[in-house]
């Protein structure tokens, strides 16, 4: 909603915006954020772009998971993408009612996590189970919003914000738990790394896809939640060890 307001005074007046928080984070992270690694580091740090991927595919617990996982950041950042394009060329929408949209995700979103995933969802269903609905309620929701139809499409939205919310906790929350006590923070980490990875990816494939068809996105987000639920599934009956193969 905030993007959409100051959209009306200039096309790239939220980019400023964005670019002065980010400064501002950077500053209060500085002062205010105490340091928590008290030992100095003596080895030589590493880095590979491509540790999370291999991490995800090569380690035996977590490997379904995290399949379910690339298909539902591919199937979300996909839709995401496309959504200010989509909702403009299908109904004609402006920038700002464009952004009370994307509100309507966050709040549905934020009421899921903070409220309904501890006093409903999580009485009624184990993470695992959860782990396997949400999928499903996002195939549904992603399959309205490719419809078109307003009413429709509304209802999609809401199931947006409720699947992914969710699924976004259960999955972290599974994931984690099977790491063993010293690797939690890298499995985290891992799950982020992968999510970016999508994030990189998903843009280049929607655009085509756009082009093609203004709803081809969003069947083929239902689609690949609908392999999400599997790999899920697939998940929830497989016990197998955390040690990478070798």
């Amino acid at each position: 909603m905030i993007g959409g307001l100051l959209s009306t005074m200039s096309p790239v007046f939220p980019f400023y915006c964005t670019a002065i928080l980010a400064v501002v984070n950077t500053v209060l992270a500085y002062f205010f954020l105490p340091e928590t690694l008290k030992q100095k580091r003596h080895d030589r740090m590493t880095f590979n772009p491509l540790k999370p991927v291999i991490t995800a595919a090569t380690t035996p617990a977590i490997r379904f998971d995290m399949l379910a996982w690339v298909f539902f950041g591919l199937a979300f950042v996909m839709t995401t993408a496309m959504f200010s394009l989509y909702v403009q060329d299908q109904f004609g929408y402006t920038n700002l009612a464009t952004g009370l949209l994307f509100t309507v995700i966050g709040v549905v979103g934020f009421t899921n996590q903070t409220f309904l995933l501890r006093q409903f969802w999580s009485r009624r269903y184990t993470d695992g189970q959860l782990q396997t609905m949400m999928p499903l309620v996002l195939v549904v929701g992603l399959a309205l919003l490719a419809t078109g139809v307003l009413w429709m499409f509304i209802v999609g939205l809401a199931l947006l914000g409720l699947g992914q919310g969710a699924f976004r906790v259960m999955l972290t929350s599974i994931v984690a738990g099977k790491a063993p006590g010293h690797m939690k923070g890298e499995v985290i980490g891992v799950i982020s790394g992968v999510f970016s990875a999508c994030s990189v990816v998903a843009p280049v494939i929607a655009g085509p896809m756009y082009e093609m068809s203004h709803h081809l996105p969003y069947n083929v987000g239902a689609l690949l939640m609908l392999v999400a639920f599997f790999a899920s599934q697939r998940s929830a009956k497989t016990e197998e060890a955390w040690l990478p193969r070798p």
